[in-house]
This record gives C-alpha cells, sequence and structure tokens, in this order.
C-alpha cells in the first residue's frame, strides 16, 4: 500500500493472477468466483424538440403509416402528419382503422 493514498499497489504478478481468475472463473484457492459483468450502454436518442411528436401520435401515425403501406400506397410520415392534421385535428378519439380508411381514399383522391 501506498501512504499518501492508502489505495493497494498491484504489481504485474498479481494483474495476471487477477486476470486469470476472471477468465477462469476459478479462486486462487480453487472456489467457483463470479463476477458481475458491466451493463452495456443503451444509446440515448434525444429528439428534436421541434419537430417531436407525442409518443401515443407517434405510435399511431406509425400504424396508419403500416396500414397505408400494407394497401400499395407509398407514403412517407411528413406526409401523414399532414394528411391526420387536415382531416382530423381531433384524432384522440378516431379509430385508427376509421382513419386509415379515411386517409386512403384522400390519397387515392389526389392521384
Amino acid at each position: 500500500m501506498t501512504d499518501s493514498t492508502k489505495r493497494p499497489v498491484y504489481v504485474q504478478e498479481l494483474i495476471s493472477q487477477v486476470l486469470e481468475i476472471r477468465r477462469t472463473g476459478v479462486g486462487a484457492n480453487g472456489t467457483l468466483v463470479t463476477f458481475n459483468r458491466k451493463r452495456k450502454k443503451r444509446a440515448v436518442v434525444r429528439a428534436n424538440r421541434r419537430t417531436a411528436i407525442t409518443p401515443a401520435r407517434d405510435a399511431d401515425q406509425t400504424e396508419i403509416i403500416t396500414g397505408l403501406q400494407s394497401l400499395g400506397l407509398d407514403v412517407t410520415g411528413s406526409q401523414v402528419a399532414a394528411l391526420v392534421a387536415e382531416h382530423f385535428p381531433n384524432s384522440a378519439n378516431t379509430d385508427t382503422g376509421e382513419m386509415i380508411r379515411q386517409l386512403f381514399l384522400a390519397l387515392k383522391r389526389q392521384e
């Protein structure tokens, strides 16, 4: 131990021994040793606040986009957001299936 910090100092022999114990899982006295593994850090995605949509609305729009694409339409999120705002200004209580139907008809009329 060092006197100034009172922290242990490990020489190369001890470091090698500890690494071997970690690798094999068998301690210096022959018993099994388990170590806690570090968790992988998850990437934090930060949404742009100016264009952020509430999570419930975003999930609904994802479902609408998927529904329209399964009907053979090539639509983007911005197109769907504009159409939803135009046709369903109070879309909180509107059935998603009905929204997909109405938006499909509106997009077909535009073509």
